[in-house]
């Protein structure tokens, strides 16, 4: 007869040793989340590493293909490109505030404050000039943007940063010596960030209409702002350490311009430029409204809007928003 207890024990054994075999391996959600897309739509396969670059570099002024990009609309065969980048720093008055307006405009677009008296700013008496600007002034003659943005970044340590950052849009630049009440969140787009260690917030200028694709004229005097049909974007501090640099302010503007008449000369050295694209500035355009907006995001998160909004153009809203969740974002943008 044979032995029960035995029997149960290597049953017992036995069980022990399927429970410690390993399966496969768990893919990661975004690898998940791409095959599923592959799956639901057989003959899509992805935009092309061209039409990336080209989307990424007429809506993302930080990406690296936005130097010497030009909009795609057929008129730029003699025209030539230039990046304006520069730095700025926001230091704090006696009370722990300041303000600042910036517009991509290449010549005459930041205007200051020079006193505060609460709770009022008044402004300086002129607009200050865009750095970069003296580069390419020898040869401008008509110019517009192709894309622009700033980086808001705070420069105090941990132990000294304090108050917060109001960033607002706005359609048009105030006029020189005016009074602006602090505190102010009222304008077309508006957010508020804490100053703390690590800050960056990216901004990317937001276009005012068609007119941003027009070539105008620079600004030719310190006291007059010359619009370009972009918008502008304040910042203003509060409740900071007083007398303390506070924020760092990058600006990156890749525009193109046409030369000066006694320039034109160089236009035989220029490269063929490519032919209209509509469909690549539809996206670009897309793209642009659904990063302008004030929300906190890195910079390494416009790339991704960008391929997301590529493919929703090319294989329809579900395969960019599939797309979205596959990169690592969470939330999915409207990028229909």
């Amino acid at each position: 007869m044979p032995n029960k207890k035995k029997t149960n024990q290597k049953t017992k054994k036995t069980k022990k040793v399927k429970s410690q075999v390993v399966g496969p391996p768990k893919l990661p959600a975004a690898m998940v989340a791409v095959a599923k897309m592959g799956r639901q739509l057989p003959k899509f396969r992805g935009p092309s590493t061209a039409m990336v670059e080209m989307v990424c570099s007429l809506s993302d002024p930080f990406c690296q293909h936005a130097k010497g990009s030009k909009w795609p609309d057929g008129f730029g065969e003699a025209t030539m490109t230039a990046q304006l980048r520069g730095h700025q720093t926001m230091i704090t008055n006696s009370s722990g505030n300041d303000i600042r307006y910036i517009s991509p405009t290449i010549q005459y677009g930041i205007m200051t404050a020079a006193s505060y008296t609460n709770p009022n700013f008044t402004l300086t008496a002129n607009y200050s000039a865009t750095a970069g600007y003296n580069i390419v002034s020898p040869y401008i003659n008509t110019y517009r943007v192709v894309s622009a943005g700033i980086i808001v970044r705070n420069i105090c340590p941990a132990l000294t940063a304090g108050g917060y950052i109001i960033l607002t849009r706005q359609a048009s630049m105030p006029a020189p010596s005016i009074l602006v009440a602090s505190g102010s969140v009222q304008g077309v787009d508006s957010a508020t960030h804490s100053i703390c260690a690590g800050m960056e917030v990216p901004i990317i200028f937001r276009e005012l209409g068609t007119s941003s694709r027009t070539f105008v004229a620079p600004g030719v005097t310190s006291t007059t702002y010359t619009p370009n049909g972009w918008d502008v974007v304040s910042i203003e501090i509060a409740g900071a350490p007083a007398s303390t640099n506070m924020l760092d302010i990058e600006y990156v503007y890749n525009i193109e311009f046409t030369l000066l008449p006694a320039n034109v000369g160089l236009q035989q050295f220029l490269p063929v430029s490519g032919p209209s694209n509509s469909m690549a500035a539809n996206v670009a355009n897309k793209v642009s409204s659904t990063l302008s907006s004030l929300a906190y995001h890195g910079v390494e998160h416009f790339g991704k809007v960008a391929v997301s909004a590529i493919v929703a153009k090319l294989a329809g809203p579900k395969a960019g928003s599939m797309t979205y969740q596959a990169l690592g974002n969470g939330d999915i943008p409207e990028v229909d």
